[in-house]
């Protein structure tokens, strides 16, 4: 529910016009207002929690380079790009009967050339959960020919 964009106020404005989006949609719930207020406030305190986001995503990416899976992210959203010649619901399936919950961005979301696993990476994650991951990723990858 709802978005943000920082822009200038020209660009704003322009786009409460011409948006449709804008102008069809409905406002935030306070709700959702309070809870991303309530996560900055935690970022602000806790500032490790970025910084081991930071480290733990750099190392899984890292890592999945080193199987042979070509990423490339500094986001904590992940994307691993899969040729279209693989099913991409049987592709997730098996990770999830291997105990890795990641979603699939299949068509029509996405051209059947873009179809890709995105991992969502998490501070709190240890590095031998990551490993833990890499294996999987390692063992699913050889099954599917990805790797």
């Amino acid at each position: 529910t709802g978005g943000y964009i920082a822009s200038s106020e020209d660009i704003i404005n322009y786009l409460r016009i011409y948006a449709n989006s804008y102008i069809y949609s409905a406002t935030v719930a306070p709700s959702i207002i309070a809870t991303v207020l309530g996560a900055l406030e935690y970022i602000e305190q806790n500032p490790e929690r970025v910084k081991s986001l930071r480290e733990n995503t750099q190392y899984f990416v890292e890592g999945l380079n080193v199987l042979g899976f070509c990423v490339k992210s500094e986001s904590a959203i992940i994307p691993i790009f899969v040729k279209k010649e693989v099913s991409i619901r049987d592709l997730v399936a098996r990770f999830h009967e291997e105990g890795i919950f990641l979603n699939g961005i299949e068509y029509p979301s996405v051209p059947r050339t873009k179809q890709r696993l995105r991992v969502s990476m998490m501070a709190t994650f240890t590095k031998q959960e990551l490993d833990n991951a890499l294996k999987v990723f390692e063992k699913v990858g050889k099954e599917f020919g990805l790797i």
